[in-house]
């Protein structure tokens, strides 16, 4: 709703014209993504915040992918961190220094960051700290609310790993 991509503080002129156009793009593409209204049973074990989503991304997707990621969905999530081996003034990039940016170095930022992620959530107390971790690299659409109902029931505590083609498997 709204369309001002830069704090009224920030020095970064807004283009009215261009954040007008990104806000009339970005409502019908949204428009198309179904949200269930009838008949919707709510999860029942975990709220969005009990999850964090770790964003794999690199500058060359700073203007397209990670920022698109963080005006559609994203922008309605509470716990997330972008990582890259480059810093960028408006994304939140965790920055995994030495890791390059080619495809090849998503493995090198995944296993630092979460490393810098976990040291993290080990200074905030346990009731703070996130459940679940969802991996994602910046050209994924997630749909929040139905990730919830995938994980409702399932135990936080118990080291699974949820989603792509395994479904739910014990981890080793």
């Amino acid at each position: 709703t709204t369309i001002n991509r830069f704090p009224i503080s920030s020095t970064t002129p807004s283009d009215d014209a261009f954040d007008i156009y990104r806000r009339k793009t970005l409502e019908q593409y949204c428009n198309m993504v179904p949200i269930p209204r009838r008949n919707w049973i709510n999860p029942k074990t975990y709220t969005e915040q009990d999850i964090a989503f770790v964003i794999f991304t690199g500058s060359p997707f700073y203007h397209t992918r990670a920022t698109a990621t963080r005006d559609t969905w994203l922008s309605r999530i509470t716990n997330y961190y972008f990582l890259s081996a480059t810093p960028y003034p408006y994304l939140p990039v965790t920055v995994i220094a030495g890791a390059g940016e080619d495809k090849l170095s998503n493995m090198k930022k995944l296993f630092y960051g979460l490393q810098i992620i976990y040291q993290q959530q080990m200074n905030f107390s346990i009731n703070q700290r996130q459940k679940w971790f969802y991996i994602a690299g910046c050209d994924t659409f997630i749909i929040p609310h139905h990730l919830l109902k995938r994980i409702d029931g399932l135990d936080y505590t118990k080291p699974i790993r949820v989603g792509g083609h395994w479904g739910h498997v014990q981890c080793p």
